[in-house]
Parts: C-alpha cells; structure tokens; sequence
C-alpha cells in the first residue's frame, strides 16, 4: 500500500469555472460533520485544511462579493480566471474588470491571486512567466491605479457574468447535506 501521508502530499485538486461564495459556508459545515463523524471518517484533518494545502479555485468571471470575502477561503487558495472567449468572460475589457474587480485588493493578495497561486500550486517556472507577463499583461499599476470603470462596461459585466451578485454564503447547505448523507452512509458514518 501507498503511505499514507505521502499520498496526502500528493493530493492536489483545481476546481474551475466556480464561484466561489458558496465555499467557506460549505467547508465549515463539512468541518461540523467531520467533527461529528470523526471516528468513522478516514480523514486525518478537517476539510478546511485539506482545502487550504491540497485545493486551488479557479474562479471564471469572480465577482466582486468574492474577493471581498476572500479571507473566508483563503487569498492563497484563490486563482483568477477570464473564461475567454465565452461570452460571459471579461474580453475584451479584461483590465478594466481587473480594476473593478480588485480595487483595495492589497498589492501582494492581488499577485496571489493573478498568478502566484497558480505558479505555486503547479509548480511552475516564475522568473520566465514573470518575463512573459511583463510582456502581455496589465502591470499592478493598471490593475491598483484607478478602480474608475465606465459604467456601461460594469453594466456589461454584470448583464454577462453576474458581476454586481450578492454573496450566497449558505444557500446551498442543504443540497450539500443531501449529497453528504450519500457519502456518509455509503462510508458507515451516521449523520
């Protein structure tokens, strides 16, 4: 058999084209059920913090809610993404979404979020795609200078991909519950 603590560090999962308000509520409702469940799970640690070493969100088209609650998941689990050429993506007034999307963001979430997350979790070569987005990319300056976009380019934004949507927290407990109630008795587990 794999060891089990090496398979652990292996474990790594990207889930994309997400939102991801509906994230923090569920994992910390995971987190009770685990807790509550804890001796018929396998699980050494709570789903929080498999989530915080083993998981990356690729949120398409984030809204502005999420990365307002970004602490709520964790700035460091969090990755943007454009979802072109859908019609709902930011193309092709990417910047000017970034601008909206990101205002106060602080300088070093807001890298964390464009990119260093996804160099980190993949492993990749930094220095050459630091060279490559000097290159075609918006620079911080773009992105922190002005959070002034035009408002038929928010209304766009909105209209397409939900921009302006209130945070969703909890809504979708209890669809979650159904499925978890699945999982559980299919492990022994009574909820």
């Amino acid at each position: 058999g794999v060891d089990p603590d090496f398979a652990e560090q292996l474990f790594r999962v990207l889930l994309t084209e997400i939102r991801l308000d509906w994230l923090p509520a569920t994992l910390a409702h995971l987190d009770e059920v685990y807790e509550a469940n804890r001796d018929s799970i396998p699980a050494k640690r709570k789903p929080s913090e498999y989530w915080a070493t083993n998981f990356l969100a690729g949120a398409s088209f984030i809204h502005r809610a999420e990365v307002e609650h970004r602490h709520q998941l964790g700035v460091e689990t969090i990755l943007f993404g454009r979802d072109f050429p859908h019609p709902e993506g930011t193309w092709p007034h990417t910047k000017e979404y970034l601008r909206a999307a990101f205002a106060g963001v602080p300088e070093d979430e807001l890298r964390l979020m464009l990119g260093g997350n996804g160099i980190r979790f993949f492993k990749l070569d930094e220095a050459r795609l630091g060279e490559i987005a000097k290159r075609i990319g918006p620079s911080v300056a773009d992105i922190l200078g002005s959070s002034d976009v035009r408002p038929d380019i928010l209304e766009s934004f909105a209209a397409r991909g939900g921009f302006q949507k209130p945070y969703e927290g909890g809504e979708k407990l209890a669809m979650v519950d159904e499925l978890l109630a699945e999982d559980l008795a299919g492990s022994g587990a009574a909820r």
